[in-house]
Formats: C-alpha cells, structure tokens, sequence
C-alpha cells in the first residue's frame, strides 16, 4: 500500500554515467556499453587456487540410502512444494513468466513442469536461457547517481530453473544443515542477525562484569559471494556428502552462465560469469555456507596447533541447568554471519594469530580479506588496586596492537556497527540510542506527504503504519538491551516531540504531536484496536515502546527456551567467570 502511495521512484533510466576516465555518457547504446563492462568486471573475479590443494580435500562416502534418496528423479509433490514456497509478485527473467503465472496454472502446469524436471534430470541437459540472467540496477541511496560503484546489480534468473533449483536445496538442506557450525548463523532456518548480537552484547557484558580482557576483529572479505573459485567449491561439496548426481546438476546450472544488462528495455550483448556462487540463485546461500564452512575449519584447525581458543568461560547455575549438570567450558573463538567475521580473544597475541592464519587461508583458498574495512576494537578494562578492587575510571592500558597485511595497517576503532548494531569499546548504550532514534526519525519523516498529511487515510490505519513501519527501526535490537532505569527514561524521553530541537524540526514536532493525540483519543474510543487500555494522561509512543520492548523480549525468551541446551547464545546465559 504504501509503495502505491509513494508512487513511481525518479527514473534512473535515462540517468547520464561516467566512464572510467570521468567522461560523461549521455549516449544510450554508450551507457549500455558502460554498465555491461561495469558488471563484467564486478562478477568476474579472479580467484586461483592451487590444484594441489583442491586434491587434498577429501570426498566424503556416503550411505546406499543416502545416495539413492538424493540421486532419485523429483517427484510431482516436490515440484508443487518449490512452486508453493516461490515468493509472488517478483520479476521475470529471460522467460518473461513470473511466479504468480506459474502459480496460477495450477495443476496442470506442475504435471507439466514436473515432466520437464525428470527428463532434466535423467539426461543431465539443461535449457539454454536458463544460463542467462538479467542485470537491473538498483541504487544504494548514497553517492552520486552518475558513479556506476554506488549502484547494486540485481539478477533475474527465469522463474522455471528457480523452480527446478530449489528442488536441491529442499532435498540436501537437512543433511547439509547437521555439518555446518553451530557459530554459523546467516543462510540458517531459525536463526536470525538478533542471535549474534545477543550473543555478543552478553559476552561484551560479562567481560565487563568481571572486568575481564576482550579484544574483537571484525572481518571484511571483499566480494565474497563473486570470488568464489568453482572448481574447489565443487569439491567441497562432494566432501560434505553431496552424491555425484546432485553436484552434476548443481554444474549444469552454472555452465555457461551468463548475464545481460537491461536498461530502458534494452538488453546489452551477454556476457560469460566465470566466479562465484549464481546471483539470485536458490541455492546460492547455502553453497556459499558449505564452502565458507569449510574454509572457517581450516583456520580453527590451524588455531587449535597454536592452543588457540579464543574467549573461555565456565559453566554455572540457571534456570536451564542445574549444577548437576555436568557441562564443559565455553569456548567462542568467532561468530559468523554469512560472510561476516568476528573473532573473540582474551589477549592481543592470540587476536594477531587469528588475523595471520586467516589472512594465510582465505588466500590458498582464493578469497580475499579487505584490510580497509578489517578492524579492531579493544574493549575497556578498568585497573585494580592490590586487593583485586576495582579502581573507578582508571583504565589499564595496553600497549598498541599493530598488524600489517599487504602493507596495510589493521585500523584500531572504538565503535562498530555490526549487524546493523553499534558496539562501543566503553559498553555504552548512547550511540546505539543515538543511531536508533535518528533512523526511526527518518522512517517517519518519510511517510509525512504519503501516510502522515492524507485526511483519507483513518487514524487507525496510520497507527498501525507506525507500529510496522516506524517502530521496528525504533526497536531493532531491543532484545539485547540492558538498559537502567535511567537510561531507559532518557530513551522513552528522546522519543517524544519534546525532545526535538532546531529549526527544521517544527514540521516535523507539529505533525508527529497531532498524530499521537488523536492516536490517543481514538485509542480510548476503540480499546479493542489493541486489548490495551492507554489513560488519557501518557503519551501513546512511550506506551508503544513499552509494548514493542514486552513482546520482542517475550518472544525471543521463548525461542532461547525451546533451542538445544548447546545453542551458542542458551549456553552463553549462564556460565560463570573462572
């Protein structure tokens, strides 16, 4: 609805370009010329791997049953599962067939389809435009619209190969899902960015709790998804269990692969994709997890030689064990989201190993660190006096920690944002207060001319746009607040108009002002809107906040409570300083 209100975005059809040299393309078959030499040269990357190490991965035997379950045809059940579980209202492809066309036909067109599929599958040949895919641009709302680097290429694959692809993914994603780490969380059913972040706020609280040492790295790897080296990344296949059949397949969707820029209607000549996992293919994640799996093992096994072991705390009493229990040490070394890094270390010497191997792996196995956005953060541990007390604001200082890869100095910061959440060397909650409110303002100052200013739109509509449209940006990460009293006012009070200041925020006071007291009048008039009853005398946004906190907090107690009792983030709730 509120992308109908909007309307169409400015056209960046026609938008003039720079080439290379900074010279201005005005010309359309020059700028198409342009973008398909831009893309050509983002989606090939080199990536060289040394043939010796590709034989030394082993491939995996796996059971008679196993292989005939992976190995045998897709049944008409199976197609009618990809069909149902394909997103509506996306796109086409080369085909010209959407997904809502291919749900539509029904029965039919599965039985059809379901035939195509077997014969697919039997004779190991595909069809020839499903190698090809078209290039949209989409801009990253930063930059000049002219530089073709601040754009984002989106592929549309044909809808009939999508089908035919997720039909793998569904088969092998529970035998692939039991190899890959417990510390892996992107690309994973029931895992969401909020795990990592929990997990890494509690660390950062227990280090400061028992006014331990906690050195992080935060690792970059540029391009990862466009540098990976095919041949190894279907050997690791093979060595995670995956039968010959289904690799064979999985080769035959990345043959000859191509893409072709479309702008204004118009497609330029295509072009050979040589590296990487297939943009918007289905199985594309978890391609890149077994492979990313992989190499992230190679880089323990190596730590593990040097005992290194990262973060280390004890097991203790809680509400989910007893002390009975029996359980081992915790030992967190790294969190990985997709291809987002980070390593957890008690000291400097083991942090700097990390980095080394890491930088010694990732290159055999033809990925690339970025040593420009790699960074450090060293977090605050305050001094302690003889007694083993705790001096106030003094700080122990360490001495500077300098690495070099490829002549690049590592960079020392004192705040990160990782997963869309900031994280500060001092534990403070301000920044990441600071960045909520400013993004949560913009999501509201947004809507002003296309939700806020429309008299046809009832107020009760315009409630419920903040609670799903303003307040998750406001709350994003709520779950993993550990706010005072105080500090949970300060945030109550930065949400309401009186907290604004200057000039530019008049509209903006008056409008957000006339919104919650009408919200509130019609609130009270219509309790059942909400089962809450809000007096007359609070402001509505502080309610708000107080209902979005109590269910974030509710329903992620609840996930954390039905998760094995090894869930990186459940053990992580209650071990004990040792």
């Amino acid at each position: 609805m509120i992308r109908r209100l909007k309307g169409g975005k400015a056209k960046i059809e026609e938008m003039p370009i720079h080439d290379k040299q900074g010279k201005l393309l005005t010309n359309g078959h020059e700028r198409l010329h342009r973008w398909s030499k831009h893309f050509r040269e983002l989606l090939n990357v080199s990536s060289t791997v040394d043939p010796s190490i590709i034989q030394r991965i082993s491939i995996s035997q796996i059971s008679p049953e196993e292989q005939k379950r992976q190995d045998k045809p897709p049944s008409l059940l199976e197609v009618e599962e990809a069909i149902r579980r394909m997103k509506s209202g996306k796109a086409p492809g080369m085909d010209g067939l959407s997904t809502d066309v291919i749900k539509a036909g029904g029965r039919a067109l599965s039985t059809r389809l379901h035939a195509l599929f077997v014969e697919i599958w039997e004779e190991e040949k595909t069809i020839d435009d499903w190698s090809t895919a078209i290039i949209i641009r989409l801009f990253k709302n930063k930059g000049d619209k002219r530089d073709c680097s601040n754009y984002r290429g989106i592929s549309l694959l044909p809808v009939a190969s999508k089908v035919f692809s997720r039909v793998i993914p569904n088969r092998v994603q529970n035998h692939l899902g039991t190899q890959i780490m417990e510390q892996q969380a992107g690309f994973q059913s029931n895992r969401s960015t909020i795990d990592h972040i929990f997990t890494l706020k509690l660390l950062m609280e227990k280090t400061r709790v028992h006014n331990k040492s906690l050195f992080l790295c935060f690792i970059d790897i540029q391009k990862a998804y466009d540098s990976i080296n095919r041949e190894i990344l279907w050997r690791i296949c093979r060595h995670y269990g995956l039968s010959e059949k289904i690799v064979r397949l999985l080769q035959l969707s990345y043959k000859d692969s191509k893409a072709r820029v479309r702008i204004n209607g118009e497609l330029s000549d295509p072009f050979d994709i040589e590296t990487g996992v297939q943009q918007g293919g289905i199985p594309s994640p978890i391609l890149f997890n077994v492979f990313f799996d992989f190499v992230m093992r190679q880089i323990f096994d190596r730590l593990a030689i040097l005992n290194v072991t990262g973060v280390k705390l004890a097991y203790g009493r809680d509400f989910f064990h007893s002390v009975n229990d029996n359980n081992d040490d915790i030992e967190l070394l790294a969190l990985l989201y997709a291809d987002d890094v980070v390593g957890c270390f008690d000291n400097a010497t083991d942090l700097q190993l990390f980095v080394g191997i890491f930088e010694e792996v990732s290159q055999e196995y033809g990925i690339t660190m970025s040593t420009k956005k790699t960074c450090i953060m060293q977090c605050r541990q305050l001094k302690m006096n003889t007694s083993r007390k705790i001096i106030k604001d003094e700080e122990f200082m360490y001495p500077q920690i300098d690495i070099t890869i490829r002549n690049d100095t590592i960079t020392m910061v004192d705040e990160f944002c990782y997963l869309g959440c900031y994280f500060t060397r001092t534990f403070s909650f301000h920044r990441e207060m600071d960045v909520r409110l400013a993004k949560a303002t913009t999501a509201f100052n947004m809507l002003r001319h296309v939700i806020w200013y429309r008299k046809t739109i009832s107020i009760e509509a315009k409630l419920r746009i903040l609670r799903s449209c303003v307040l998750p940006v406001l709350l994003y990460g709520s779950e993993v607040w550990s706010l005072t009293v105080a500090m949970e006012r300060l945030f109550k009070d930065s949400c309401t108009p009186s907290s604004f200041q200057g000039e530019s925020f008049k509209e903006t006071i008056h409008l957000y002002d006339q919104l919650l007291s009408l919200c509130s009048i019609k609130l009270i008039k219509n309790k059942h809107l909400n089962d809450i009853d809000y007096p007359v005398d609070q402001c509505v946004i502080t309610k708000l906040i107080d209902q979005g906190m109590s269910e974030t907090l509710s329903r992620h107690f609840g996930y954390l409570f039905i998760r094995d009792s090894r869930f990186i983030l459940k053990e992580l709730l209650h071990p004990i300083d040792d």
